[in-house]
């Protein structure tokens, strides 16, 4: 099975249990909408790439209050995510592989994409895409996570001498360069890191498999002996530097608007 068919399936096995879990999500998303201009959200057509659950229509709600604010076109990979968004009141839906957009040329007024695009493994194509599909002087407002994300969990199992749990993610550099290109004028990025903390691992494992963030570009190999396996629970908890096991997210967040 191919890296996109992995991450698909750990979404679609997780979707009924993704809210539970998905406090990093809405918290970057939640910084994310502030740095679209007030005309970005005036647009006709806004579409949600990733958009799992469909969250951003409520918060887009919240966000704009009295300014008109049209509900988002979802479009997501993994079918059981839309059936959850259905059912907290999503209409517009759309099943769908973000590499290759089944959208009109210039038809996208505000496209958003919330810790989704960092499971591509090209990010110029994916920029490509989206600049094919947004309208001239729409916007795009982009989040991810960037390599030197979960460091602590990453250096816990290799000082174990086990593999990596954590699948790679392009550097920051990497989006930067692929957002360098004439279609596209940059208005906000800003960089930091968002966490969180769970008293036990089992607890925290859970919320890096439901994320995704455990998908790897290749299959795992090996078995996880029970003492190695505790000793990178050791580490991951001294790395932590308090108690519990702490999941840290180095993140990305942009604005851009297409020329």
């Amino acid at each position: 099975m191919h890296y996109p068919e992995r991450i698909c399936r750990s979404f679609a096995h997780a979707a009924a249990t993704y809210d539970q879990v998905a406090f990093l999500q809405r918290q970057s998303l939640q910084r994310l909408l502030p740095l679209i201009p007030v005309a970005g959200f005036n647009e006709s057509l806004c579409l949600d790439v990733g958009g799992g659950t469909g969250e951003l229509g409520a918060l887009l709600q919240t966000h704009c209050r009295t300014k008109h604010c049209p509900e988002p076109l979802l479009l997501d990979w993994a079918a059981p995510m839309l059936q959850v968004a259905r059912q907290k009141g999503n209409t517009l839906l759309l099943q769908a592989d973000m590499h290759h957009l089944p959208l009109q040329t210039a038809s996208i007024g505000l496209l958003i994409s919330n810790f989704a695009v960092q499971w591509c493994t090209d990010p110029g194509r994916i920029v490509q895409e989206m600049v094919r599909v947004m309208r001239p002087g729409g916007w795009l407002a982009l989040a991810m996570p960037v390599a030197g994300s979960l460091q602590e969990l990453s250096s816990a199992w290799q000082a174990a001498g086990l593999q990596d749990p954590v699948n790679r993610l392009p550097a920051a550099e990497e989006w930067l360069d692929a957002i360098e290109v004439p279609e596209l004028k940059t208005e906000a990025l800003q960089q930091g890191s968002l966490c969180v903390r769970r008293s036990q691992a089992k607890e925290a494992l859970s919320m890096l498999s439901i994320s995704g963030a455990s998908a790897q570009t290749q299959p795992r190999k090996g078995l996880l002996g029970r003492s190695a396996y505790a000793g990178a629970l050791k580490f991951w908890n001294e790395l932590s530097e308090s108690d519990g096991f702490l999941l840290q997210y180095q993140v990305l967040w942009l604005c851009l608007q297409k020329r």
